[in-house]
C-alpha cells in the first residue's frame, strides 16, 4: 500500500455531504377551496351563526341568583 492519507474534511464539508445524501420528502399540500370553485355540490352552502346568545346569558344569571339564594339560606341556618 502506497502512502495513503486518511481523508480529512471540515465539519461544514461533512454536513454538506450528509445533506446531499439525505432524502428530501415533498408534501402535496392543499389550499382551502382548492378544486371546488365550480362544484355545484357546494353552491347552496351558507354560514351558520349562533342564535339566542342573550337567552344563554339570562340562563346563567338565573343560575347564579339561585346559587346565591341557596347560600343565603345555608348561612341563615348556620346562624340560628
Amino acid at each position: 500500500m502506497p502512502d495513503e492519507e486518511a481523508k480529512v474534511m471540515t465539519l461544514d464539508e461533512w454536513k454538506a455531504m450528509e445533506e446531499a445524501k439525505r432524502v428530501k420528502t415533498e408534501f402535496n399540500t392543499r389550499k382551502a377551496g382548492e378544486g371546488c370553485s365550480g362544484d355545484p355540490q357546494w353552491k347552496k352552502m351558507y354560514m351558520l351563526t349562533k342564535k339566542e346568545k342573550e337567552e344563554a346569558h339570562e340562563d346563567e344569571d338565573d343560575q347564579q341568583v339561585e346559587i346565591l339564594h341557596l347560600m343565603c339560606d345555608c348561612l341563615e341556618f348556620l346562624i340560628t
